[in-house]
């Protein structure tokens, strides 16, 4: 991880109220320079400050507008949903929330600890969201 890179764990709330563990992978500003920034960073060619990813890999809960991904400790995590289900309870948890994408999953995989678990995990198998903080 570069060394303007910083993270530390945080509770977020979703639009459905719902707590979330995650950690959050944040650059200070006038730290780094934009040709130094890890791509986790960058989106629609713009530098993120922040990128906050599950602690835990994500259970389902259901509400009224249908299940919806949150990463909460010592809960069963969901391990039987497709690919556009798992996309659609990351992205009922409101704005600004998806499934983890392969450049995010890239990076976690280069850290060696990133939060409750190795990255060396297999995480593919399980459902991680992901929330960009926009600045």
């Amino acid at each position: 991880m570069k060394e303007f890179v910083k993270k530390k764990a945080v509770i977020v709330m979703d639009s459905a109220g719902l707590p979330n563990y995650m950690t959050m992978f944040y650059m200070e500003p006038g730290t780094y320079e934009p040709e130094d920034v890890p791509e986790l960073f960058k989106i629609r060619n713009k530098i993120v400050p922040a990128i906050l990813i599950s602690q835990y890999h994500n259970t389902v809960i259901d509400t009224l507008d249908g299940g919806v991904a949150v990463s909460l400790p010592f809960q069963q995590p969901k391990h039987t949903i497709n690919m556009n289900d798992a996309a659609k309870a990351c992205a009922r948890k409101g704005n600004g929330w998806h499934l983890m994408t392969n450049t995010e999953f890239v990076y976690l995989l280069k850290q060696k600890n990133w939060g409750t678990q190795s990255a060396a995990t297999p995480m593919m198998e399980q459902m991680q969201t992901t929330r960009t903080k926009r600045a």
